[in-house]
């Protein structure tokens, strides 16, 4: 008789302590799924300590990718609804394994939230703030994906709306605009191959952008195009870039299409990462025939 009353006393201890916790359904409610699992599958007791069983949250998630580039003193989102049903698992470790039963299906939860960002530090124009907000069952969560600043992240509420604040901590450095350097032209004149490239963001940058170009010709049908050769220069400034190849550099080049594939990267200053930039190959252009 003791020992019920013990065991009894300890089983129900713990529901008190997760329901406390999670809070996601009320003892009485728990205690009667429990019984109805015992009554389909005796491996399950509610009568034994819960030291070997656990409870899952298995709500699918309803999650939206939320982003922001730089706009005023105070970045806000728009209210956003999230829908979710809260769905539980039992699980226990047995001899045999571990054993899972689900709950009925509990209530559907559809929140509105928002994310405000405050205050809005300095970015620059390529720059972005990337954020993912979930609602599990009854419970939100957010994550910062790819950002210019390390946010600390406050929850409050406004009606029946929640607010995240984000306030910005340490500053992040991001990858350069991909875009920020285009091609102007390319073209072989007096035996010269030109390249010219413009600088969208030059006035950002202190520091050098290297420029890495090899130069192909292209072949017949299905034949590899021929390989003819790489080039490097960081000899640039302001926002248009110039680069020649004369014939000492390329060798006597035979007539034909050829064309040049480079990337790029910003070196010298702390503004972007100094990853390279892949940027694919240029139109193609033609050699003459020399006259």
């Amino acid at each position: 008789m003791y020992k019920l009353i013990i065991i009894c006393l300890c089983f129900n201890f713990n529901i008190f302590i997760f329901a406390q916790d999670k809070n996601p359904i009320s003892t009485e409610s728990l205690n009667s799924s429990f019984e109805a699992l015992a009554k389909k599958d005796n491996k399950i007791s509610v009568l034994k300590a819960s030291y070997n069983s656990w409870n899952n949250d298995i709500s699918e998630p309803d999650c939206r990718a939320i982003g922001f580039s730089f706009a005023s003193e105070i970045i806000q989102s728009e209210n956003i609804i999230l829908k979710s049903r809260e769905q539980w698992e039992h699980c226990q470790q047995g001899k045999t394994g571990i054993t899972c039963k689900t709950f009925n299906p509990g209530p559907l939860y559809e929140k509105s939230v928002r994310i405000e960002i405050h205050p809005a530090l300095k970015m620059y124009p390529w720059e972005y703030n990337r954020f993912k907000v979930c609602l599990k069952g009854a419970n939100f969560s957010i994550k910062q994906i790819k950002t210019s600043y390390n946010y600390n992240i406050s929850r409050s509420h406004i009606g029946d709306t929640t607010l995240f604040t984000a306030k910005p901590g340490q500053k992040i450095k991001m990858d350069p605009d991909i875009n920020g350097l285009s091609v102007k032209s390319v073209k072989h004149e007096k035996d010269v191959i030109v390249f010219k490239l413009a600088d969208k963001w030059s006035k950002y940058y202190s520091g050098k952008t290297e420029i890495k170009m090899s130069l192909f010709k292209e072949s017949f049908w299905l034949l590899k195009d021929k390989y003819m050769g790489k080039y490097s220069s960081t000899d640039f400034s302001n926002d248009e870039y110039e680069a020649t190849f004369s014939k000492e550099v390329t060798g006597e080049l035979k007539p034909g299409k050829y064309y040049i594939k480079w990337s790029f990267r910003r070196i010298g200053d702390n503004v972007s990462n100094s990853i390279l930039i892949d940027k694919g190959e240029t139109e193609a252009f033609k050699v003459e025939s020399a006259k």
